[in-house]
């Protein structure tokens, strides 16, 4: 113990003299101040000794890093002096550049081995010495240069606090005690601890650039992260730098497994803009790999130019701070930062593309990219731009073969048009092609889209069903298209615009051809008024014919009725009337079918003619529209059967006056009562046959005609096929729903279906009634004969015997039984009043469908005697 105090006071001595030397040349010019900077000097080092020294000796057991020390220190040294403004009087330069190159000198040549504890102790004294304003501040660096030790300090233990301290006895005995109690320290230096330059950090972040570990910088897999080797110490700015600047090697790694994963995939699974995608991304990852390179060649150059610098001086680094390093390689880290951000932003914005594109293609890619566009750093936006260019050829490709061609070739599904290759040649229009929203682009309307679908949709209809070769000459578009079949983020509106206006131009032509095409080729005008004229009953003539000619077999049994038989009916009643003179090809479309029908049913209630037509007018005639033309002439062609029933009821009746012409005893009670019922019948048929005229009016013209006209002119307006076709439907819905036989309207069917029932009867009372009558009529024929016969024997009148007129009890033959009397009228008074309730009960349904007019109808029906 007495030799370590006699080791601790020969260090103090040393140190109290280093001390002096140090205070004599701070205080070169005012000698005065030295002893007084001396006492403070020892104060500070005996006060930080004594309040640190259990943080020192925690902080001995922890990785140190002295680079962080010492260059924070000397950047604090530097700033103060440029901030002082001033000048070193030898050489004229400021301060901070001469310390910087004293700085530089004392840090190569290596001497010292406690640099970063003597430059903090060094820049601690500088503030409490009074007058070291006056001092030269070279005097304090030319000092540190000569100062020892290799102990280093952490920053943490030996900087931070600014002390006040007192001033200290000047005595000689008093220096010496204090200077006693100073506590030196040590710090054990690691065996395993190895510094390293910044240059090596320079050459890993470049191999880490391109997705290889360096010698000290490696990828960490349990952390997904690039970082420096835990064996190595460097400073925490170049830890943190170096760790920032990995993530371009992160980032490389992240779309390079990506690129070979999509490459990895089946060919069938690769869409063509997800291909367009990948390759764009590896377009960018070449650009990449040439600006590396010249980074790489720039920091290759600036290497050999500055170990060429250090040879001549015969001064090879020997491991220090980064500021040193710096000056030496010329590429630092924050150099290489500079020059690397670029390509990490250009890699980052690739890897977000990657990671937003996932599993997306087509549309919903694009989509996606639109949405990513849309950003405010124009490097950015530029960037996507160009990826979605790329991206879109595929699409326009397929865009343009399908207006142009009529082809869909999308195997992998990106297009926003979808093929159903299950549907029939008679469906294709309608249900061939469909349009899948979700692919859709945002550039690209809906209406755009649907003009597209409708486009090709129109040159496969052509192709397909009307066996058309040639549709249009579009090999003079195709520069055009070229220009036109494009859109980007930066000049949305003009170039969507461009490719709307081109694809309304293609469209046109198209459409066109193919109207013709209907119109001329296969006349689908003359289709359609044919359709009007025999399934809606417009021409009378023929109806009437066939009405005539097919009402003895209707009148039987359904199930009795043969189609065979009516076909021939049918083609009598064409050659009856002056449907005969109509187009052969038109005529052969009619046809007559028999509905599914029940046991109990007529031929009237399931006799129905139809009018068949081949591709491609099915489009226009669809199946729905067929179905709607059925409805309507099953309702008019009942309509038209009461009608026929009421007129062949008053040719039946109209002879019936004559039945009472000389009827023996004409004044007798049941002659004049069955004269007054056969009157009442009259007046009853007249009534009906006024319902039924009025509401064929009303069909006929107001609402077949009117339909018909204004489908006419919609018809000589459409400039496609879906305007034709959607105008067909709406002509028909408008038949339907003002026939009465839309939903709406289902009461005041079902009303109207009960009067023609009570119609139907009524036909049947009167049918037995003329019954009755003719067979009075017979006995009184065959009587007047028998009297004639008699007359001419000789004899006068007829025997009681012959009398066959007679009863048992003598009744008049001319007379008709009272019971007959009695049961006709009471069977009239019922149809009567059977009637008029129903035709009040239908005029009173009217208010219940106030979307249709009927009050003209209400008008003409109202039956007034």
């Amino acid at each position: 113990r007495y030799e370590e105090n006699q080791g601790a006071s020969a260090r103090d001595e040393r140190t109290v003299a280093l001390l002096g030397k140090l205070c004599t040349k701070a205080h070169a010019t005012n000698p005065q101040k030295v002893s007084g900077a001396l006492s403070r000097s020892v104060g500070i080092i005996v006060r930080e000794n004594e309040g640190e020294n259990g943080a020192v000796m925690q902080a001995s057991s922890s990785s140190l890093d002295s680079f962080g020390m010492e260059a924070s220190i000397a950047a604090s040294v530097q700033r103060q002096l440029v901030r002082t403004g001033k000048r070193d009087e030898a050489t004229g330069l400021p301060l901070s550049v001469k310390f910087a190159e004293l700085h530089e000198t004392l840090s190569r040549k290596g001497v010292l081995k406690r640099y970063g504890s003597l430059l903090r102790l060094l820049n601690q004294l500088s503030r409490h010495w009074n007058g070291l304003d006056g001092a030269d501040p070279s005097a304090v660096s030319s000092a540190s240069a000569s100062a020892g030790g290799n102990t280093m300090v952490p920053f943490k233990v030996i900087g931070g606090e600014e002390f006040n301290h007192p001033g200290v006895q000047r005595n000689k005995n008093g220096e010496r005690a204090t200077i006693r109690k100073l506590k030196y320290f040590r710090i054990k230096e690691r065996d395993d601890f190895q510094s390293l330059h910044e240059r090596d950090l320079v050459r890993d972040v470049l191999f880490v650039a391109q997705g290889i570990d360096g010698k000290y910088v490696k990828f960490m897999p349990s952390e997904d992260k690039y970082g420096i080797d835990p064996e190595y110490v460097v400073s925490a700015q170049a830890r943190e730098l170096t760790t920032n600047l990995c993530e371009i090697g992160w980032l490389y790694r992240r779309l390079q497994y990506q690129a070979e994963s999509f490459e990895g995939e089946e060919e069938q699974g690769k869409g063509s803009t997800q291909q367009a995608f990948f390759s764009s991304v590896r377009d960018h990852l070449a650009h990449y790999y040439r600006m590396l390179a010249l980074v790489e060649s720039k920091v290759m150059a600036s290497t050999s130019s500055a170990d060429a610098k250090s040879l001549a001086y015969g001064e090879v680094g020997a491991g220090g701070l980064i500021e040193r390093e710096m000056k030496g390689a010329k590429v630092s880290l924050r150099c290489l930062a500079i020059m690397l951000s670029e390509p990490m932003q250009q890699l980052r914005v690739l890897a977000i593309l990657c990671d937003a594109a996932k599993d997306l293609k087509g549309g919903m890619l694009i989509n996606k990219l639109f949405e990513l566009a849309k950003h405010g750093d124009p490097y950015v936006r530029s960037l996507v731009d160009g990826i979605l260019h790329k991206v879109c050829k595929p699409l326009f490709g397929m865009i343009s073969r399908w207006i142009f061609e009529g082809e869909l070739h999308d195997p992998c599904g990106e297009f926003f048009i979808q093929e159903n290759p299950s549907v029939s040649l008679d469906d294709v229009w309608h249900d061939g092609y469909c349009l899948r929203t979700e692919m859709i682009p945002v550039a690209i309307s809906d209406q755009v889209a649907k003009t597209i679908l409708r486009t090709g949709k129109s040159i496969t209809f052509l192709k397909k069903c009307c066996e058309v070769k040639e549709w249009g000459d579009f090999h003079s578009m195709s520069r055009e298209a070229e220009k036109s079949l494009q859109f980007g983020s930066s000049n949305t509106n003009n170039s969507v615009e461009t490719f709307e206006s081109f694809v309304h131009k293609v469209a046109k032509r198209v459409d066109s051809h193919l109207m013709q095409t209907l119109f001329y080729n296969f006349r689908c005008g003359d289709h359609l008024q044919a359709v009007k004229r025999y399934l809606l009953l417009g021409q009378g003539d023929f109806i009437q014919q066939l009405m005539d000619l097919s009402g003895e077999d209707l009148s039987e049994k359904a199930g009795t009725v043969s189609a065979y038989q009516l076909g021939s009916t049918l083609e009598t009643a064409i050659r009856s009337s002056v449907v005969q003179f109509d187009d052969p090809e038109i005529l052969n479309c009619l046809r007559v079918e028999m509905m599914p029908h029940a046991s109990e049913e007529y031929g009237w209630d399931v006799f129905s003619l139809n009018y068949v037509v081949r591709s491609p007018l099915t489009c226009v005639f669809t199946e729905t529209a067929m179905k709607k033309y059925l409805r309507v002439f099953n309702f008019l062609w009942r309509l038209k059967r009461v009608e026929h029933a009421l007129c062949s009821v008053w040719q039946s009746m109209k002879p019936s006056v004559q039945l009472f012409d000389r009827v023996r005893n004409e004044g007798s009670e049941n002659v004049v009562g069955i004269k007054d019922e056969v009157r009442r019948c009259h007046c009853v048929r007249n009534e009906m046959s006024h319902f039924c005229m009025n509401l064929q009016y009303y069909i006929m013209f107001e609402v077949l005609e009117e339909s018909w006209t204004e489908f006419e002119g919609k018809m000589k307006n459409a400039s496609d096929l879906d305007t034709l076709i959607e105008a067909h439907e709406t002509y028909l819905n408008n038949i339907v729903e003002k026939a009465l036989l839309g939903e709406r309207s289902q009461a005041l069917i079902r009303q109207l279906n009960l009067v023609f029932d009570l119609i139907m009867r009524f036909q049947g009372f009167s049918g037995r009634i003329q019954e009755i009558l003719k067979e009075a009529s017979s006995k009184r024929r065959l009587r007047t004969l028998r009297a004639e016969v008699e007359s001419a024997q000789g004899n006068w009148g007829l025997n009681g015997d012959d009398d066959e007129g007679g009863d048992a009890e003598g009744e008049d033959v001319d007379c008709f039984p009272e019971r007959f009397l009695y049961s006709t009228r009471y069977e009239l008074d019922a149809i009567k009043g059977d009637y008029k309730i129903l035709v009040d009960g239908f005029l009173k349904l009217f208010p219940t469908v106030p979307h249709i007019d009927l009050g003209l109808l209400e008008q003409k029906i109202i039956f007034s005697t």
